[in-house]
């Protein structure tokens, strides 16, 4: 079993790159960090912010420079059929603005995936079942937390989200529909991402993942949160209006996965 780790980064402004420290930050204090830094990968899409590459070259092993930005979709794909291509069976993604807390916990989420092969991947986003109330978007709370609430229900089948206990402490199977940051099967997501073409959304990806896996699994407790995106003046890409917007960010809920033989990214 080999597993690997990936961060999609791109800075090209001051709040994203406050985000972004604030992640490194949240891995660096954290023990299993150490033991994950040979698998541990960053692709950054062309970052322009002064110190953004230096901060990436100084705190991980393995960074993957890309010529310009491809995009957040463009660069899950290449990553996931390099990956692919050196044996990795999991990879766990994120991205540059999801802050980390107990990543000790990821080794479960691993472990539900060696045990059960219909489970498609492993949500790890913050999450509490006892106050699932709170992370329901249909449903305003004054403490609801916003920056990691979601739709409780799967809309292919148009039915509420259940969470089904197995035998791995905090680790539920669920008919919640896959998101891209979380632990995946190599082989799932690079076929899945091979299915989408010209101009898509994210809910192209969820559909064609769930034709392969309609039960995914969620960790209670999560690993991480996008807390610093909610933040005054913080510019996240899902809250970019046009294709592209003045600072050169892509959206990251809809795209385009641009050829991997037309990429050029380059190991440092």
């Amino acid at each position: 079993m080999k597993v690997c780790y990936l961060l999609v980064t791109c800075s090209r402004e001051q709040s994203r790159d406050m985000m972004l420290r604030k992640v490194v930050e949240s891995f660096e204090t954290q023990v299993p960090f150490n033991e994950w830094k040979d698998d541990f990968y960053v692709f950054d899409n062309n970052s322009t912010y002064e110190g953004t590459k230096e901060l990436l070259k100084s705190s991980f092993k393995n960074v993957f420079l890309a010529e310009t930005n491809y995009g957040y979709w463009s660069a899950v794909n290449w990553f996931a059929a390099w990956a692919l291509n050196r044996g990795y069976d999991y990879v766990y993604i994120t991205e540059s603005d999801c802050v980390h807390y107990d990543i000790h916990q990821l080794k479960d989420a691993i472990t539900i995936l060696e045990k059960n092969a219909s489970i498609g991947m492993v949500r790890t986003a913050e999450f509490s079942l006892a106050n699932r109330h709170l992370y329901d978007k249909a449903q305003r709370h004054p403490n609801s937390r916003t920056c990691e609430w979601f739709s409780q229900r799967n809309f292919f089948t148009n039915t509420a989200a259940v969470y089904i206990p197995t035998d791995i402490d905090r680790v539920f199977e669920t008919n919640l529909v896959a998101k891209v940051c979380g632990l995946h099967r190599v082989s799932t997501i690079v076929s899945v991402l091979s299915q989408l073409s010209g101009w898509f959304v994210e809910v192209d990806f969820q559909r064609f993942y769930h034709q392969v896996h309609p039960m995914n699994a969620i960790l209670d407790g999560g690993i991480y949160n996008t807390a610093p995106s909610y933040e005054p003046h913080a510019i996240a890409g899902s809250w970019v209006k046009d294709n592209v917007d003045e600072n050169g960010y892509l959206k990251t809920r809809e795209g385009f996965i641009s050829k991997i033989e037309d990429m050029k990214v380059d190991l440092e």
